[in-house]
């Protein structure tokens, strides 16, 4: 799932029901072209994420309220107890199921989980039932199995788990969004309180997109296999404040208050 799909499902789930119109009034603002808008609906429709209600207003489903709650609950792991209990998938899905493979595969990895050996995923924590809820909204429940335990003869170190969720790339990503904030967000109290409600909302939804490709990207990993002086929990959280701000800020009054968690 791309950031902005997750956006998009995000701000359904919240309001409840959507009208494309609306959708494509905010994005075009943020410079997204319609076709954008619309082809990211139909890829979230595709996946059984969203329902059209009538013509031109979508809800989401319940499949994909359980797919947006998988992956804003990975942050929760941050501070989570590892008891070396790993959640392990095997899959053997023919070709002829190329198409629901991949999907599931980008869901898993969208998940945090990491290639193990060919077709062994391998995450430390426990997603069990999202990945049955995957497997069985895909048609793919027969070609895939789930096993949780421990390695008894080779654990996982640190120093594996660095190249197998590319521990350099992840490193760099927030590098990245920690120069990202100090450029945009010098004086967030002046922000808050000079910017009207168009840019306040739009402030709102670029924070939003850069935590949900955090959420997309960042494994969470159990202390014990990220390098010492981890930077990623302390950008996250300050992106998270950030957002929680501006958020409280247009709920009071805003026109966008449809949009913002309650």
């Amino acid at each position: 799932m791309k950031s902005i799909e997750k956006q998009v499902l995000g701000l359904i789930d919240i309001a409840i029901k959507v009208q494309v119109k609306e959708l494509i009034d905010i994005y075009e603002v943020r410079g997204y072209k319609e076709i954008t808008i619309r082809n990211t609906l139909s890829q979230l429709k595709k996946i059984k994420s969203i329902e059209s209600v009538s013509r031109g207003t979508y809800r989401i489903t319940e499949y994909g309220q359980k797919a947006a709650k998988s992956l804003n609950n990975k942050r929760q792991h941050i501070h989570e107890p590892f008891d070396n209990s790993w959640c392990v998938v095997i899959m053997q899905i023919p070709e002829k199921h190329r198409k629901q493979k991949d999907a599931f595969k980008l869901i898993i990895t969208d998940l945090g989980f990491a290639q193990y050996y060919s077709n062994i995923y391998i995450s430390p924590w426990n997603y069990e039932t999202a990945i049955r809820t995957s497997l069985e909204k895909l048609g793919l429940k027969e070609y895939a199995n789930i096993i949780k335990g421990s390695f008894s003869m080779t654990p996982v170190t640190s120093e594996q788990a660095y190249r197998l969720w590319n521990i350099p790339k992840l490193e760099n990503l927030y590098k990245q969004e920690k120069q990202w904030i100090t450029k945009n967000f010098p004086n967030i109290e002046k922000t808050i309180h000079d910017s009207d409600d168009l840019t306040l909302f739009n402030s709102y939804l670029d924070l939003d997109e850069h935590v949900d490709n955090i959420l997309l990207q960042d494994p969470f990993l159990p202390i014990p296999l990220l390098p010492k002086d981890w930077i990623g929990n302390r950008i996250l959280k300050l992106l998270t404040n950030l957002h929680d701000l501006i958020g409280n800020k247009l709920r009071q009054n805003s026109r966008y208050c449809k949009f913002i968690k309650k």
